[in-house]
């Protein structure tokens, strides 16, 4: 076959280049039809069961997606796993990325309404089919001017996010994920509620509502701050836009529009100056900062006088930027290193969610489960010192007392035989016998020491070992 070929399609061009692979404008000769082949790089070392794991999922994936159809969302026609590296045939759509038009210039206002519409349409039949997005940003969405726009990477990222990262790449902008991707909650279709919002709130000012300098402060931003209203940020923009946004990016996912399809029917109002609400008993919630009258500020007089541009972007001529990764997205590297960061400073929210941004894309990320078991760790150090009633047993009978466990050592307090303290450098060995017992070797002599209440899980005694061993190596070093 000529080398200009892939499976029988005909590559005629490449059109894009991404984290994830390579896009071609290609021809299929049976039907001649064009259409966009997205060639998955595998660009790292895979065993066969890593690499099973993978096509089967993004079969699983494709399948989902190719069964979408819906005039806002790009067609997948098929996939191939015959070469080294599998494939998608896909719709060909001539558009630019929204990235690149947000870059170039902001759209006018009721232009900024229609490209969400179509968005928020494409989204409502997606949820209502079962699937969710969860990498909603600029860089998946296609924009023809009129406008006309195409979601893509519909899934097809979550599928790749979960083996692909090997490459050291983040799948998904932290600037548009939701809070309860961070948190590590449930998601469902009001998480890409959330990141639609995002790019709102991007179209109407120009900014980003939870842009910061690191990705650390992003995810903090997005968890515990509210953003500037947007008719503070573009002059003669209507408040009614501020209500729309904050629904979108409320931190609450209950808060927030149930489905898109409530959205689509403010978008729809929002063209006659007014809002309809989800329903008369969830009114929309009026967001922070001043905005206590804006229902009087909504009065329908004072929209008479707005002005309803029209016009369309002009463009260059328009280039195909399917499944493209952001330029401006973190690495996965990065993400980790912050985490372990914020980690070593006792910022353990922060490095939680961290790891949680990661999780959510890659379960299974090189350093991943280290960190989260550390992170147990570091939350069970700052219990430190766990005091239980105990029972110690000896030569003579027993006896009972208060058992510390610190991070210095063990200490066992008893009326009858006075006080016991094990320093971590003299403990020759700690074992957990069962769920109720500990042995102590201290200086070739054994304690048998039983818990009353409350009992040591198998973790907490895991994790408290670790504290010995690390206060005991402390030691060794300071006596270098």
């Amino acid at each position: 076959m000529p080398s200009n070929y892939l499976s029988r399609y005909e590559l005629l061009e490449e059109i894009g280049r991404g984290n994830m692979g390579v896009v071609h404008k290609a021809r299929d000769p049976e039907i001649d039809r064009i259409l966009a082949i997205k060639v998955v790089r595998l660009g790292f070392s895979l065993n066969d069961a890593q690499r099973k794991t993978f096509i089967e999922r993004f079969r699983r994936e494709a399948k989902i997606v190719g069964n979408l159809a819906h005039p806002h969302i790009v067609g997948v026609y098929d996939i191939d796993f015959s070469a080294d590296e599998p494939f998608i045939a896909m719709e060909y759509f001539p558009g630019i990325a929204l990235s690149q038009l947000i870059d170039r210039e902001l759209p006018e206002v009721d232009e900024v309404r229609l490209i969400i519409r179509q968005l928020a349409s494409a989204l409502d039949y997606a949820h209502r089919e079962g699937v969710v997005h969860r990498d909603i940003k600029p860089a998946n969405v296609l924009y023809q001017p009129g406008p006309m726009i195409k979601l893509v990477d519909f899934g097809i990222a979550k599928v790749g996010a979960l083996d692909l990262t090997a490459t050291g790449e983040f799948i998904g902008t932290p600037s548009y994920m939701s809070p309860e991707i961070f948190s590590g909650e449930r998601v469902d279709g009001r998480s890409d509620l959330f990141s639609l919002g995002v790019i709102l709130y991007q179209l109407l000012t120009g900014k980003r509502p939870f842009e910061a300098e690191t990705v650390s402060r992003t995810i903090y931003r997005v968890l515990h701050e509210e953003p500037t209203p947007p008719s503070k940020q573009r002059e003669g923009l209507s408040p009614l836009w501020d209500i729309v946004c904050a629904r979108l990016l409320d931190k609450d996912p209950t808060d927030r529009y149930r489905t898109a399809a409530a959205l689509i029917e403010d978008l729809d109002s929002l063209e006659r100056g007014t809002l309809v609400g989800q329903d008369s008993t969830q009114p929309i919630r009026v967001p922070p900062r001043g905005f206590r009258y804006v229902w009087i500020l909504a009065l329908p007089l004072l929209f008479v006088a707005i002005v309803i541009w029209f016009g369309v972007v002009s463009t260059p001529e328009p280039t195909l930027v399917p499944l493209e990764q952001d330029p401006r997205e973190e690495s996965m590297s990065a993400l980790l290193a912050d985490a372990e960061q914020g980690l070593d400073e006792g910022r353990l929210e922060e490095s939680q969610a961290l790891l949680n941004a990661i999780t959510a894309h890659s379960p299974d990320y090189p350093g991943s489960e280290a960190l989260s078991l550390n992170l147990e760790r570091a939350r069970f150090r700052q219990t430190l010192p766990l005091r239980f009633v105990a029972r110690h047993q000896h030569l003579v009978g027993h006896c009972t007392g208060d058992l510390l466990l610190r991070e210095d050592g063990i200490v066992l307090e008893t009326s009858r035989h006075g006080t016991w303290h094990w320093h971590a450098d003299e403990i020759e060995q700690l074992d957990r016998a069962r769920g109720d017992a500990l042995a102590v070797r201290v200086a070739s002599e054994n304690f048998n020491i039983t818990f009353m209440r409350p009992a040591l899980t198998a973790k907490d005694f895991e994790s408290y070992g670790d504290i010995l061993d690390t206060a005991r190596r402390a030691d060794s070093s300071a006596r270098e």
